[in-house]
C-alpha cells in the first residue's frame, strides 16, 4: 500500500508540474487580450482587500502582459467604522503590486455601503462605474467578479450585475469575470492545477492566471498590509485558498475579441 501511495504521489506531482509548465508559458493561454499598446485594466472590486484575497493571480498576469493596471474599489470597507484606515490598506496592498496611488480609488457613497445586508441599486451603481471609466484614457479590459462573487457577498454579485449594463454601453471593451469555484476546490490551492488544466482546454474559462512562487509571495505581502482584517481565520485562508494562487477567467458573453 505505502508503495501504491508513493506511486501516486508521484504521478500526481509529475502532473502539476506539467499543468504548472503549462499555464505559465502556454503562448495560446493569453488569447483575447492584447496589452502591446501599455492599454489600461481595470479592477473593480466591492472591498479593501478583495484586490489580494481573490484577484492576486489576475493582476500578476494582466501587469505580465503589458496591461496597466487600475483599481476601483466601491466601498472603503466602512463596516466597522474603518474607512479611513482601509482605503489606506488598499493603497499600500496594491503597492505591493507596484500599482501606483493616482490608479487607485475608493468610493464613499450611502447607497452602496459595505453591508452584506444591503442591496445595491444597479443602475445608480453601473453609472457611478461608468462614470470613473470616462477618466481613463486608452481602458480596454474590465475585471470583476462573476455572479456568485467567490463567497456569495451581496455586494460582488452586485458588481456583477451593473457591468451586465455598463457592456451594453461599451462594447468595444473586453470584459472578463473570476470564476467561483466550489467549496472544496477553494480550500485546496494548487491541487486545482489538473483541475484548472482541463476546464481551459475544454473551454470552460477563456483565461488562468497562475501566480509563480514570487508572485504567491506578493500576494501573501499584499494581505499583509490589510492588517485590521487579519484575524486568525485569514491565515488559513492565505494557506489553502486556491485564490491566492490560481484565477480562472470567463469572457462575459458579447464583449469584444480582438
Amino acid at each position: 500500500m505505502l508503495i501504491v501511495a508513493v506511486w501516486l504521489l508521484t504521478v500526481f506531482a509529475w502532473i502539476s508540474l506539467v499543468c504548472y509548465m503549462y499555464l505559465r508559458y502556454q503562448k495560446s493561454n493569453l488569447q483575447y487580450v492584447d496589452g502591446r499598446s501599455k492599454q489600461v485594466a481595470l479592477l473593480l472590486i466591492a472591498h479593501p482587500d478583495d484586490e489580494c484575497m481573490f484577484f492576486g493571480p489576475s493582476i500578476h498576469k494582466l501587469l505580465e502582459i503589458g496591461f496597466d493596471v487600475q483599481c476601483l474599489c466601491l466601498t472603503n470597507g466602512n463596516f466597522y467604522g474603518q474607512g479611513k484606515l482601509r482605503t489606506e490598506e488598499l493603497i499600500k496592498s496594491l503597492k505591493v503590486f507596484n500599482i501606483k496611488s493616482e490608479n487607485v480609488k475608493c468610493l464613499d457613497i450611502d447607497v452602496f455601503p459595505d453591508d452584506p445586508n444591503a442591496l445595491w441599486p444597479i443602475h445608480q451603481l453601473s453609472e457611478n462605474i461608468r462614470k470613473h471609466m470616462k477618466t481613463i484614457a486608452n481602458l480596454h479590459l474590465i475585471l470583476t467578479f462573476d455572479s456568485f462573487g467567490v463567497s456569495g457577498h451581496p455586494n460582488h454579485c452586485a458588481l456583477r450585475n451593473a457591468v451586465s449594463v455598463v457592456q451594453k454601453c461599451h462594447r468595444d471593451l473586453l470584459f472578463y469575470e473570476l470564476k467561483t469555484c466550489s467549496v472544496f476546490r477553494k480550500y485546496i490551492g494548487l491541487l486545482n492545477l489538473p483541475i484548472s488544466v482541463a476546464l481551459y482546454i475544454c473551454g470552460k474559462t477563456s483565461l488562468v492566471a497562475l501566480s509563480s512562487p514570487m508572485q504567491v509571495w506578493c500576494n501573501f505581502l499584499a494581505m499583509m498590509k490589510h492588517k485590521s482584517q487579519l484575524m486568525w481565520f485569514r491565515y488559513l485562508y492565505i494557506l489553502f485558498s486556491k485564490y491566492m494562487v490560481i484565477n480562472e477567467l470567463i469572457i462575459i458573453k458579447d464583449s469584444a475579441v480582438t
